[in-house]
């Protein structure tokens, strides 16, 4: 999505549209793209400076207009883990080499606590140190699982149909790994067509 939206300003405003005033490309754009305005201006960060992989205010203003959240800067909105796990994957796409700052896997770790969850699967796994430890070893069981990737999936799937803590956290961590899955499939029909 954000390599896509990127080249289809590149083409229209040149390579240059990172460096000029958010007012003037949104000016610019408004009647040859049709491109939400708080998404160009994530778009501009991601490509012009370092700070949406720095600062949490920024990474969160990312989060929330790349998943048409509203944004409000310098407010704490808190939104979705699975708003914050596509933004990741789609940041990580972008610069593969680009590590998260440490305040950005606390706040990360810090919306997982709020959903109640224990364990964070990829692209957030780097925020699982964060995470405090369990009382019943859910985290390290979980990872366990989760080591073998997809081959584990069908057998997670049906582990997730009890009830037991386990149980409870495998059926979170699936819906988020799911949901991803889902948004990043819809983001590829989308740009495709």
């Amino acid at each position: 999505m954000v390599q896509e939206t990127y080249n289809k300003i590149t083409s229209v405003l040149g390579r240059d549209w990172v460096l000029m005033d958010i007012d003037a490309v949104i000016l610019c754009l408004q009647e040859t793209v049709d491109i939400h305005p708080d998404i160009i201006g994530a778009i501009q960060s991601l490509y012009s400076c370092t700070s949406p992989w720095e600062d949490p205010f920024v990474f969160e203003n990312t989060v929330d207009a790349l998943n048409g959240n509203k944004v409000i800067p310098e407010t704490i909105t808190k939104p979705p883990l699975e708003d914050v796990l596509f933004t990741v994957h789609e940041m990580t796409y972008l610069y593969d080499k680009q590590g998260f700052s440490e305040d950005i896997a606390k706040y990360i770790a810090s919306i997982a606590m709020e959903e109640g969850v224990v364990y964070l699967p990829e692209p957030c796994s780097f925020a699982n140190e964060y995470l405090p430890p369990d009382d019943m070893g859910l985290q390290e069981i979980i990872k366990d699982l989760f080591s073998n990737d997809n081959i584990m999936r069908i057998s997670l799937e049906k582990i997730a149909q009890e009830e037991s803590p386990l149980s409870v956290q495998l059926a979170k961590i699936l819906a988020l790994t799911q949901k991803l899955e889902v948004k990043i499939e819809k983001q590829s029909l989308t740009s495709n067509s």
